[in-house]
Order: C-alpha cells, then sequence, then structure tokens
C-alpha cells in the first residue's frame, strides 16, 4: 500500500498541470479527496478517544450551515467541501488524542506525504530553474497551457509544473518549518544548510508574499537576538527595492496602498455596495475588493447570503444568479459573505486545532494555527483540493506520537 501511495501523491502535487492531457488530473484530485476521507473519517468518529469539545464545535457549526439553505445543488457542493474539512480537521485532532491503532492510518499516511514531498519538491525545482533560465517555452513545450503565463499576476513568480502558486509556496513553507527542532523537537525533520538556503531562494521566487511573510515572522523568532537584528535591518534596506521588482503585483499593490492612504479605508467602506453582486474600484485589486465586500456584506447581512452565493465554483451551480461570483480569492472572504458571523465558528475550528490536541503537538500547533488562519485571507484555502489536505497531516505531525511513548514521555520540555 505504502509504495502505491508515495508516488500517488507525488502525482497529486502536479495535477493540475496533468489537467492538460485529459481527466488524469481530475481522477486524482478525487483520488486524493477520497483516500483523505477513507483515512481520517474512523478518527474523526471516534469521539470516545478524541475531543468532544471539538466534536460539539464542528456539529453546531455544520448545523448553522444546514440552516444557510439556498438552492440544493450549490449548496450541497458548499457543504459536502465543508464537512471534507471538518472531516480532516476532526480526525486528526482525535488521532492525536486516541490509542495508537486509532493513529496507524493517518500516521502511514503522513509518513507517504513525508516520502512524495521532497520529490515533488526537486522535480518542480528543477522546472523552476529551467524557467528561470530558458522562459516559459520549454514548460509550454511539455503541456503548460499557454494562456497559464498571460496573467498579470504570474509575471515575476516562478511555479514550475506545480501551476497552483498557494500551493507551491505552501510546500516550501511547510519543508523550512519542519525542519525547526524547537518546534518538532519530538520528530525533526533535518535540512542541511544548502538545502534550507534553496527552500528560502525558492520561496522568494515563487513570490506568495502571505507565505513568504510568514516565513520570515518564523525567522525572526528562531534566530538569535543578533541575527534578529541583523535580518531585520536587512530587510529594512531591502524594502526600498520593492518598487523597482519585476513583480508587477508588487509595484502596483505599492501604488495602490498610496492611493489607499489618500481615500482612507472608511472611505472606501462606505463605497462598497453589498446589494450588487461584486463591488468594482478602478484601482484596487481582486482581493482588496473581496475583502471590502465581505465587511460591507456582514454589516447589511450578518447572518450572511446563503451557501453557495458568492466568491466559489458553488456559485455557479446557483441558478438564481443572473451573474455569479465564482472567485473571490480570499476563503474568509468568502465564507463571511456566505454564513455571515456563523463563519468565525469556521475560522475558530480551522485555525485552533491545537487547543484540543495531544500537550505533545501543541507547542508547533501554534504555527499551524497562525498558518491556517493568515492563509484564509490570502487564498481560497480549503476550497483547494491538495493545499488544506497536506497542509494539515505534515503540520499534525501525527508520526511525533510514536516517538512520544509511553504517554508520560509525550510532554515537551
Amino acid at each position: 500500500m505504502e509504495k502505491v501511495l508515495t508516488p500517488f501523491l507525488c502525482l497529486a502535487f502536479f495535477a493540475d498541470f496533468l489537467d492538460a492531457f485529459g481527466p488524469l488530473g481530475l481522477i486524482i484530485k478525487l483520488g486524493v479527496t477520497l483516500t483523505f476521507l477513507l483515512v481520517y473519517l474512523p478518527s474523526a468518529i471516534s469521539l470516545r478517544q478524541g475531543s468532544m469539545g471539538a466534536a460539539a464545535l464542528a456539529a453546531i457549526y455544520l448545523l448553522y450551515c444546514l440552516s444557510r439553505f439556498t438552492t440544493l445543488p450549490s449548496w450541497s457542493y458548499e457543504l459536502v467541501k465543508l464537512l471534507l474539512a471538518v472531516v480532516l480537521i476532526l480526525g486528526c485532532i482525535n488521532a492525536s488524542r486516541g490509542a495508537a491503532v486509532g493513529r496507524a492510518a493517518p500516521a502511514m499516511l503522513e509518513d507517504a506525504l513525508r516520502r512524495a514531498l521532497p520529490i515533488a519538491l526537486a522535480v518542480n525545482g528543477l522546472f523552476v530553474l529551467i524557467q528561470i533560465g530558458l522562459g516559459n517555452g520549454p514548460l509550454t513545450a511539455i503541456g503548460v497551457p499557454g494562456d497559464y503565463f498571460n496573467s498579470p499576476e504570474k509575471q515575476g513568480r516562478f511555479s514550475g509544473l506545480v501551476l497552483n502558486l498557494p500551493l507551491w509556496s505552501s510546500m516550501l513553507f511547510i519543508r523550512i518549518l519542519r525542519a525547526d527542532r524547537h518546534l518538532f523537537s519530538l520528530d525533526t525533520w533535518h535540512a542541511g544548510r544548502w538545502q534550507m538556503a534553496g527552500l528560502y531562494g525558492l520561496l522568494l521566487l515563487s513570490g506568495q508574499k502571505f507565505v513568504i511573510l510568514c516565513s520570515v515572522v518564523h525567522l525572526l523568532f528562531s534566530l538569535s537576538r543578533g541575527k534578529r537584528l541583523a535580518l531585520a535591518t536587512a530587510l529594512i534596506a531591502v524594502a526600498p527595492l520593492l518598487g523597482t521588482s519585476e513583480n508587477s503585483q508588487i509595484v502596483d499593490r505599492i501604488n495602490q496602498a498610496g492611493q489607499i492612504a489618500d481615500a482612507g479605508i472608511q472611505g472606501l467602506i462606505a463605497e462598497a455596495d453589498a446589494d450588487i453582486d461584486y463591488p468594482q474600484f478602478g484601482f484596487l485589486d481582486l482581493r482588496l475588493n473581496s475583502w471590502l465586500y465581505a465587511w460591507a456584506n456582514i454589516q447589511v447581512h450578518p447572518l450572511g447570503i446563503g451557501l453557495g452565493t458568492w466568491g466559489d465554483f458553488s456559485a455557479s451551480l446557483n441558478p438564481t444568479l443572473a451573474s455569479p461570483v465564482t472567485l473571490s480569492e480570499t476563503q474568509w472572504g468568502h465564507v463571511i459573505v456566505e454564513q455571515g458571523y456563523g463563519a468565525l465558528l469556521l475560522m475558530f475550528l480551522m485555525s485552533a486545532p491545537f487547543l484540543f490536541a495531544h500537550p505533545a503537538l501543541r507547542k508547533n500547533l501554534r504555527w499551524l494555527g497562525l498558518y491556517i488562519f493568515v492563509a484564509g485571507w490570502f487564498t481560497m484555502g480549503s476550497s483547494d483540493y491538495l493545499w488544506f489536505f497536506v497542509t494539515y497531516p505534515l503540520l499534525f505531525n501525527l508520526r511525533a506520537l510514536g516517538v512520544a511513548t509511553p504517554l508520560k514521555r509525550a510532554t515537551l520540555p
């Protein structure tokens, strides 16, 4: 089983690329979802071995979502997606607190992910270097859709064959984070100095700003006081150079920041019309539009406008919408518009599972909570078939509990 699982997960990182060659990519995505569901469902429903608090929170949230009915197709799609997320979260939490036999399958899956991730990182890192040295031509020649490179957000950002930029960046950050022996003292995933330098270099080339910010914050907390000061000084010195970056998004956002300062954030929020499908601000990008729309909408509709109504593929399944908006660029903005203040339950459940986890894991899970919470503002997060699935098992570190036996040895020093 493990010999089959590792190459399958390796291919899953490139499923978006494989979409260009027919249904293979879609089959792999569905296979990954089914694999994780089968592995984590037994742990998720083992309530006597797990956290009743987390289960109660999940139950209340799902009952609330059931009340946000719109049309059956869009509501069902959104509810199933949320249910998968809840199963994975409860599965991780309960497996971390249950008996060794109860966490065997999740730990085995994490083991397979640990073997698959370095292979995928190495293969994709090679293609990123090809992309930097020879341009996009070689990638187009082997099947990357030509229009992938045409959009402004791809300029100055290198993703190789992992066409999903948030996934590529999170793969790199997970690998960097798991090398920290202070966070993962029970099961550190060692990396040499040159390997770490390569990981940070590829992360910078990806241009995924929220992940770069998370990695910088983590680095600042990890270094000694002298090195921390030196890094902060270097960052301040380099910051003005961002204005001349080839990444058009960085330049545009620097310009937008000046315009936002002139207009004032309260003035921008006042302009957002929560009664139309989407607010249009000429000088703001899509993600900031989404944030403003979410804030304006929750003031008008504090309970949300219903599942499958805005900001995700599910909206296209809703026949009551004349012009469905299927992309919001922000997971939290999307759920806030659809669920209103009820979305706070989901944000808490996804961002703070360490409250219910095994004591041996809580130290590293602080970073999981931070990472999931920050990422939810800058990506679709759990809407991504693999980003969410891969992030949780590798950062939850269930394998560590195999080291932390008997239970008395589980508490971190």
